[in-house]
């Protein structure tokens, strides 16, 4: 994600973080993420931290966009995935833009994020390409933006 974020946005700076954990992705390790930031030319405006989403290492207001993909939903409670997203409303800067792109539970999402504060765009199916080994695992996608 971090490296189609680069390439998309040939201006801006991208942090990915990750725990690497080899289980959870096959080959998943900093090393090869970092690899493919250099086949993709992108190295030098990519940046990888190995952090957990519930416990983010930035400074409040830090980021312009903050993205999650198919990351929050293997946390394995309620409280937890609320945690992750109060740490990426956190570090949002005001008038940032937060993208979770996930299975499961986008409409939980879209209700806490409103309980945070900030503002929801509708819930959207993503779509036959995103489905998760099937039609009945469909992913959606939430938007929000924190106020000014």
């Amino acid at each position: 994600m971090a490296i189609l974020a680069a390439l998309r946005f040939r201006n801006s700076c991208v942090t990915g973080l990750d725990l690497w954990r080899v289980a959870d992705q096959s080959g998943n390790s900093y090393q090869a993420a970092h690899l493919n930031a250099v086949r993709n030319r992108v190295s030098d405006r990519v940046f990888f931290r190995t952090a957990d989403m519930v416990n983010l290492p930035f400074d409040s207001g830090h980021f312009d966009v903050v993205t999650a993909s198919m990351s929050i939903h293997n946390l394995p409670s309620k409280e937890q995935r609320r945690q992750a997203l109060t740490e990426a409303v956190r570090v949002l800067a005001p008038s940032g833009t937060l993208v979770i792109v996930d299975i499961q539970y986008g409409v939980d999402y879209a209700r806490e994020l409103q309980d945070l504060g900030v503002e929801v765009a509708p819930v959207v199916n993503a779509g036959w390409r995103m489905w998760w080994s099937g039609p009945w695992m469909a992913s959606t996608i939430v938007v929000a933006r924190k106020p000014a």
